[in-house]
């Protein structure tokens, strides 16, 4: 076990009811596993494998959400899998990890498991439901949405998920909830307190948007875009295309998966590639000239850019250099 009492004690402070400050506990995280190596405690190969460490790491990453964070638990998970028996969460945390990356059969696979290593834990039955009937087991989601309400009785997710697998809802329309039954109904009401829920809301269209990838949808998009190469290897797992316009060639970073680029509106993908073309790119300094290396697109549409010096590798982020015009993305369904 790499994680002393003291330290699980702290990494529990930062976890709260219906909330938690999950950067915080990655930060900590962070914190005591570099400290530990450091001490000769123990080492990355062995912190790779820990089942406490890949727990509060799952734990933390999926509930901030959003796909690069999904995409760090699949790459973090397997290596801790053969100390994973008769854990449920852990099957549990690393088969959601997986749907929100676009692997909705591997989940499946990875819940029906466990189950198996741990039945009486009951939130792989909920997404069993979910997955069982988008790949047309509908009694078999049933009998899962039963198993979860005999062991929690009355629980909210459960309902509504018996209520939708009767309703013939779609997997994305499934996984469109909050745990807490106030904050979902504001969700599915669209009405938010302040900008942060809206933002919650939005990071939450993504990841459903990330679920299922729509084939045609994806070379359309592609052919708006015109990328000179595409789905380059990232380090932080985000999708990744070589753009050129005019003399100008950089990279353009989308914090999602090919199955969200999928689904955006081909006219939001129209705009970005027009409003490319007519940007400026060489950026002048009273000393350098520097020239767009990157552009970052935001979860609201919006880019940033990267601007480095070619003879001294200098750079700058602009992050006021982002597109004005075209609206957010919107995922067409």
């Amino acid at each position: 076990m790499i994680l002393t009492q003291d330290e699980i004690q702290r990494l529990e402070e930062f976890t709260g009811q219906s909330c938690g400050y999950f950067g915080a506990m990655v930060r900590c995280l962070d914190d005591l596993i570099a400290k530990g190596v450091q001490e000769g405690r123990f080492t990355r190969d062995e912190v790779r494998e820990d089942l406490d460490i890949a727990l509060w790491y799952s734990y933390a990453w999926n509930n901030l959400g959003g796909y690069p964070l999904y995409w760090k638990t699949a790459q973090w998970m397997p290596a801790s899998e053969k100390n994973a028996r008769g854990c449920g969460s852990w099957y549990y945390r690393y088969a959601v990890s997986l749907l929100y990356c676009g692997e909705p059969q591997r989940a499946l696979e990875y819940h029906q498991q466990g189950i198996q290593e741990e039945p009486g834990y009951p939130w792989n039955w909920l997404q069993l439901g979910k997955l069982r009937a988008h790949f047309g087991d509908r009694a078999g989601a049933l009998a899962a949405a039963d198993q979860g309400l005999a062991l929690v009785p009355g629980d909210h997710e459960f309902l509504t998920l018996r209520r939708e697998i009767q309703e013939g809802r779609t997997l994305p329309e499934m996984e469109n909830h909050f745990i807490d039954p106030q904050y979902d109904q504001d969700l599915q009401a669209q009405q938010f307190e302040d900008e942060s829920d809206r933002r919650d809301a939005l990071q939450k269209l993504w990841n459903t948007a990330g679920i299922l990838l729509d084939p045609e949808g994806l070379e359309q998009n592609k052919a708006l875009l015109r990328p000179v190469s595409w789905g380059l290897e990232d380090p932080e797992g985000f999708l990744r295309a070589v753009i050129r316009s005019g003399e100008t060639e950089f990279v353009l970073r989308f914090p999602i998966n090919e199955a969200a680029f999928s689904h955006l509106d081909p006219k939001w993908i129209s705009g970005l590639r027009s409003w490319m073309d007519k940007k400026q790119f060489a950026t002048y300094t009273t000393y350098q000239t520097y020239f767009l290396a990157e552009y970052l697109v935001n979860l609201d549409g919006r880019a940033r850019g990267v601007f480095q010096n070619p003879e001294t590798g200098a750079k700058y982020i602009d992050c006021a250099s982002g597109q004005p015009v075209p609206p957010p993305p919107v995922w067409k369904g």
